[in-house]
């Protein structure tokens, strides 16, 4: 009897001693990717129960390792199994890595007239915000706008607060001069220039903006009415520089103006009667300086006087202003306005 129940002890124990609880996943440690696209997750298992040595799955139980720390791992999601050495399996637990947005670049610029008038730019979304702007000129700023620059290539690096980073790159070609080709007083295919603007103009880069008289008069003698409309008053009383407008108001009633409006030439259009101030212009610049064989004789101009019947003239004897009758004979140069590339 003493015999039957001292192996019926052992039976017990080896009994209780084979029913170990199976392994369970008791906790799950992660490192998320760094950077958008790279390897770099971790996930540690920390199992506990069952027989060890166990065996660490971040598959679903497809493939197993001795070690319970997973390296090198890509952002997604991952089933989590752990095996004891009596081949018994926990439940799966799932752990997903997750990577920051992927830092998007957008880069921009533009070149003006003359040396180092260029600018460039980038947009910069995704990643960790702040950012920081590194550029192959040896400036690394908070800024993503550089001007001032010269043509050429600029290459910019943006990296976030988690040192992610993403470069593009923006050519800038020299687009011309921002010095006028002319000066006042020079010639060109089609007459003297007599004033220089160099206001700048998005429609026409890198050019300069000209008033040119012609190289001659369009007529020496002609009334600044025509007979049809001796009388007529038409309100013409603009007064400045590219003022072709006012010389197109009187375009129908004054033989003066379609004197100039009917000269044509290869290489600039647009002639008109210039105003009583192109007309100083023309005088202080060129012909007080015996450029363009001007007559020192009364010119008239499109401006019409404040008295009855009257216009004005600019007597080129000595540049004085007149207000002359519209009946009276005077000289006439016509003059347009021109956008010429610079140097």
């Amino acid at each position: 009897m003493k015999h039957y129940l001292f192996f019926l002890c052992i039976i017990c124990a080896v009994s209780a001693f084979g029913q170990v609880s199976p392994p369970a996943i008791k906790g799950i440690n992660k490192s998320n990717v760094s950077c958008n696209g790279f390897g770099n997750g971790i996930i540690t298992i920390i199992a506990s129960n069952g027989r060890p040595p166990y065996g660490y799955s971040d598959n679903g139980g497809v493939t197993f390792q001795s070690a319970n720390t997973f390296t090198n791992l890509n952002a997604g999601q991952y089933t989590i199994i752990i095996k004891d050495t009596l081949g018994r399996r926990s439940d799966s637990q799932k752990i997903e890595i997750t990577e920051p947005l992927k830092i998007a670049l957008s880069c921009g610029g533009a070149m003006q007239c003359g040396a180092n008038s260029g600018t460039v730019s980038v947009n910069a979304s995704g990643g960790m915000q702040p950012y920081t702007y590194s550029w192959n000129t040896g400036t690394t700023t908070d800024n993503a706008v550089q001007t001032g620059l010269s043509a050429g290539t600029y290459v910019v690096t943006v990296t976030d607060s988690a040192q992610c980073n993403d470069t593009c790159s923006v050519v800038l070609v020299q687009q011309g001069s921002s010095t006028p080709k002319y000066k006042v007083g020079d010639s060109i295919s089609c007459g003297y220039i007599f004033h220089v603007d160099q206001n700048a103009d998005s429609s026409h880069p890198c050019s300069t903006h000209y008033l040119v008289c012609a190289y001659k008069d369009q007529s020496a003698s002609v009334t600044w009415y025509n007979s049809i409309y001796t009388y007529r008053v038409t309100n013409a009383n603009s007064d400045i520089l590219f003022d072709r407008a006012n010389a197109m108001l009187i375009d129908s009633f004054s033989l003066a103006a379609t004197s100039c409006s009917k000269y044509t030439t290869d290489s600039c259009s647009g002639w008109y009667l210039p105003s009583k101030t192109e007309l100083d212009s023309i005088y202080s610049n060129l012909a007080s300086k015996n450029i363009g064989s001007f007559a020192k004789e009364g010119y008239w101009s499109s401006v019409e006087g404040s008295k009855r019947h009257s216009a004005w003239i600019v007597d080129f004897f000595n540049g004085r202003n007149i207000m002359n009758d519209k009946s009276n004979k005077y000289h006439v140069r016509a003059v347009c306005d021109i956008w010429l590339p610079n140097n």
